[in-house]
């Protein structure tokens, strides 16, 4: 539910998108509140950086973390009591970063019908994320140990079916689980893909070493995406300022973008 303030938050957000404008970007603002301060701020920096993932609210992160350094503060205990303000609503990568990150309560203006993760399109915010799975892409899971991540046997198993399968086999079945000693406790952090041409070679290597026996039958294993290393759901407050976040995305697409690739002409502008 909205407050008196966070009307007062969002004409903060509101001046960087107008700065986002004049600079030629997206005009998306941001701001990050931690005890009635902003600690962080950013606006689209897309175009400027020539990297995608430059959005407003990873922007205002980045400097939410420069600031717990200066402060020694924990960066992760600090985002768990902030607020951040947006002039549209996160995107799909930006709400899973969001989430990931734990910020409890976004505060945004207009709705981003196109690519919106809090609502629009998917709703990262709320979804439940926490069920167990077994993955069955082509890759090695490597723990901050540098240990296997999936018990050997998965590993194994899951290169298998997806070969059998022709690459086209996303996931293995849901598993019940039950414990085995040669998984670790931790999920990866990193995971690293390898090309589909390769999977026959990753497959006798993974064999040799795990003693794979391909007649044995699919085994139960505990291949699980804890929910802490997603993040718990986070409060949305939507349409705050929203004509305005509108009118400054008019603006914008009125005109024509020189760093788009092919750029389009635009025959009828909105007058």
């Amino acid at each position: 539910m909205a407050d008196e303030a966070d009307e007062t938050w969002m004409k903060e957000a509101i001046g960087l998108a107008r700065d986002a404008l004049e600079q030629g970007e997206v005009p998306v603002g941001c701001v990050i509140v931690y005890q009635n301060q902003v600690i962080g701020t950013g606006r689209n920096q897309v175009n400027e950086t020539k990297n995608a993932t430059r959005h407003a609210e990873l922007v205002a992160i980045d400097q939410v973390k420069t600031w717990c350094m200066s402060k020694c503060l924990s960066f992760e205990d600090v985002l768990h009591d902030c607020c951040l303000y947006v002039t549209v609503e996160p995107c799909i990568m930006c709400a899973a970063a969001l989430r990931f990150v734990g910020i409890p309560r976004v505060v945004f203006g207009c709705a981003n019908e196109r690519f919106g993760g809090c609502g629009s399109i998917l709703n990262i915010h709320t979804d439940d994320y926490s069920k167990d799975i077994c993955q069955n892409f082509v890759q090695e899971d490597i723990s901050p140990r540098g240990e296997t991540a999936q018990c050997s046997k998965c590993n194994a198993e899951s290169l298998q079916r997806f070969s059998n399968a022709g690459g086209n086999e996303k996931l293995m079945d849901q598993a019940s689980c039950k414990k085995n000693t040669n998984v670790t406790p931790d999920f990866a952090e990193e995971r690293l893909s390898y090309p589909i041409n390769h999977v026959n070679d990753i497959q006798k290597e993974n064999s040799l070493q795990v003693g794979y026996d391909e007649s044995e039958k699919p085994h139960e294993c505990i291949c699980r995406v804890p929910s802490s290393k997603i993040g718990k759901p986070f409060e949305c407050v939507p349409f705050i300022l929203a004509n305005t976040a509108v009118h400054l995305l008019k603006e914008f697409y009125k005109g024509e973008n020189p760093n788009a690739p092919v750029p389009k002409v635009k025959t009828k502008r909105q007058k």
